[in-house]
């Protein structure tokens, strides 16, 4: 046991107690809003990829830069405070071609949710997804 009135400029610290809430669901203006995170998503991918040509090596960066600018805009307009984040982006060439991304977690159907949204230009194609986990 440290004694902090002994221990040197440790004699004025305060040590904060925080009991758990066990919150265990959102209030309304904590619930997590497809419609505007998909908006940021959008807006982001828009804004990363547009007037871009493919180029594989560019690839990694443009998703990671993509994945960390919606994270930091969903933390920064979004009042999700007890919510995990987690983004997914898939970029590729454009040509023709079809494909399917699928995804599976454990779910809590009343609270956690997704968003997602697509980019197409002559180019590139770009699929990015957000997860909302609520966790307490």
């Amino acid at each position: 046991m440290v004694d902090l009135e002994t221990t040197p400029g440790r004699a004025n610290q305060v040590i904060k107690v925080v009991m758990p809430t066990y919150i265990m669901a959102p209030t309304e203006d904590e619930r997590f809003r497809r419609k505007k995170v998909c908006n940021i998503i959008s807006e982001c991918m828009t804004k990363e990829l547009d007037g871009k040509e493919f180029d594989e090596s560019d690839c990694k960066i443009w998703s990671t830069n993509i994945a960390d600018a919606v994270k930091a805009r969903i933390h920064a307009e979004c009042h999700f405070p007890r919510y995990k984040i987690v983004v997914q982006t898939f970029i590729g060439q454009q040509r023709l071609q079809d494909i399917r991304i699928t995804s599976r977690c454990l779910w809590d159907n009343d609270h956690d949710n997704h968003s997602s949204a697509v980019f197409n230009s002559q180019h590139i194609w770009a699929t990015c997804v957000v997860f909302g986990f609520y966790a307490d």
